[in-house]
């Protein structure tokens, strides 16, 4: 591996890339005067710039890495699933989109205190920020030890791996901190541009070493298996086939009304910009994972005609596949290219995640711009504190994993995160699809979910498959925790509600499609008709 080292011309391409990331945070920070415009870039941004931000805050280093990892080490699986992005899209687009913007709301969370009360926005929010802070530290340890694996074992040992995960980590909260959302958007921007140059510098460097080029990669790649197999089509509860990662690839939906996306539909100036920014993450996003997802396989048939005595040892953790090919076969300057388009993917995912979990903190939980509205500055503050909270966090988190006391807290925050956002995208459904579910049923529904939830994972649980193995041999696999959990708090609160026949005392104007559409109806007829 002495070889695969970052080269300098390499590392000044990188320090330029965080310094214009960090540049235009504190550019961006001298237009923030309230909570508004430092959390929804003062509801003005153009939709093509959001589109973009959209995408690259959807694609993480996990996938930058993943992605060609798995498809070199097995095959490509997960694409059908991926696919399913296009059920977000439209349930983005035509259900939260409208709901949000005519409502004028700030947080994603908010409409559940409308529509059910103000323990659903609790839940959401909490269980939400359970989510993003495991995150955080993960996709920030993951990119830092690519980065550190990079530095090879001289330059490594004067930089360890705790000081690239504080210096990593500090450049990307400095630029989050100084400028908010507007921010956010604006470098995610550049790092889309960046992880989409990184891998496209790639592509065209494996297929001229390939005798027979884009052709025999395909060929190559149908006969080892590592496209799609056919039993990977087989149906079956406990098996990663198509079926099982399709089915809760659906729910992959919750995406739509998780804080991130929300700010991005409220940010753009108009409504019709806020749907081309839902089209350009679209068009950009499924072409990327599938692009990467390419490069492994393209990379697996290289070292098949180009063999590397060190590429065993190196897969036996694919994701440092990809790491390793640049910085042995990319030359020199364009290898610091690909990185930063690797650190891209990283750190637009993470200014998102922080600017998201700050708005969260500042709107929902302590709902800090509603006890000071007459002060916007107030907020603002908050804000700004909220996010150097959860820059600190993201740093300690990562260094946490790299300390080996990793187990212990990715378990129990898996465990939480699972309990406490249980069916929340069905909590989101049934306010926006239907009228007469109101507080009661929503959760009455919600307490049978997370003890259902509970129960799941105590029967999963290592204690749990030694003690009861009837009943834990029988459980689904987890792929199929989100399907189940959504589907279950949906029907028991249907169930119940009929029932009981509860009634919904709530004013739900604005808050449901079928709402929504009646007053665009009254609202298209002549003046005279209102009146009467």
């Amino acid at each position: 591996m002495e070889s695969a080292l970052l080269r300098p011309i390499d590392l000044i391409v990188i320090l330029v890339f965080l310094a214009v990331c960090v540049v235009i945070g504190f550019y961006c920070s001298r237009r923030n005067k309230s909570a508004e415009s430092y959390f929804l870039a003062g509801r003005s941004m153009p939709g093509w710039v959001v589109g973009f931000s959209l995408m690259a805050t959807l694609i993480s280093s996990m996938t930058f890495m993943a992605a060609p990892g798995f498809a070199y080490a097995k095959d490509w699986r997960y694409m059908p699933s991926s696919l399913m992005f296009i059920c977000a899209i439209m349930l983005g687009m035509f259900i939260f989109m409208p709901v949000f913007r005519r409502s004028n709301m700030t947080s994603a969370y908010e409409y559940l205190e409308k529509r059910f009360g103000i323990w659903a926005r609790y839940y959401a929010a909490v269980g939400y920020i359970l989510m993003q802070i495991a995150r955080l530290g993960l996709v920030m340890y993951t990119v830092s030890l690519a980065v550190h694996v990079m530095l090879g074992p001289k330059l490594g040992a004067t930089i360890t791996m705790e000081w690239v995960i504080i210096l990593l980590g500090i450049a990307v909260a400095a630029y989050t901190i100084a400028g908010g959302l507007e921010a956010v958007i604006w470098t995610d921007l550049i790092q889309g541009l960046a992880l989409m140059i990184g891998g496209l510098i790639c592509l065209p460097i494996v297929i001229m070493n390939i005798p027979g080029g884009l052709g025999e990669i395909f060929s190559v790649a149908h006969t080892e298996g590592k496209l799609m197999p056919a039993e990977l089509f087989e149906f079956s509860f406990n098996k990663e086939t198509v079926w099982m990662l399709l089915m809760p690839a659906i729910l992959n939906a919750l995406w739509c009304t998780e804080q991130t996306t929300v700010q991005r539909y409220i940010a753009p100036k108009t409504t019709k910009e806020a749907k081309k920014a839902m089209l350009v993450s679209f068009v950009t996003v499924i072409p990327v994972w599938v692009y990467f997802a390419f490069i492994g396989t393209a990379i697996f048939v290289f070292y098949k005609f180009n063999p590397n005595p060190l590429i065993d040892e190196v897969a036996k953790e694919p994701e440092k596949v990809l790491p390793f090919f640049v910085l042995t076969e990319v030359p020199t300057g364009l290898a610091g290219f690909v990185v930063a388009g690797l650190i891209a993917a990283a750190t637009s995912s993470l200014d998102s995640s922080i600017n998201a979990c700050a708005s969260t903190v500042t709107n929902d939980i302590f709902k800090i711009t509603d006890k000071k509205s007459d002060n916007p500055s107030y907020g603002l503050k908050w804000g700004r504190w909220a996010s150097v909270f959860f820059g600190i966090i993201m740093i300690v988190f990562a260094l946490m994993i790299h300390w080996g006391r990793t187990k212990t807290i990715q378990d129990l925050q898996s465990i939480m995160t699972q309990v406490l956002t249980a069916g929340i995208f069905a909590l989101f459904m049934l306010g926006l699809l239907t009228r007469t579910i109101g507080n009661k049923a929503a959760i009455t529904a919600t307490i049978c979910t997370v003890f259902t939830a509970c129960i799941w994972l105590f029967f999963d649980s290592s204690y749990g498959q030694e003690k009861f193995s009837i009943i834990a041999n029988y459980l689904p696999n987890k792929f199929w925790f989100g399907s189940l959990l959504n589907l279950e708090l949906f029907s028991i609160a249907i169930i119940f509600n009929t029932i009981f026949k509860w009634k919904n005392s709530k004013n739900i104007t604005n808050l449901s499609i079928m709402s929504i559409r009646e007053d665009a109806k009254l609202e298209s007829k002549p003046a005279t008709y209102i009146s009467k």
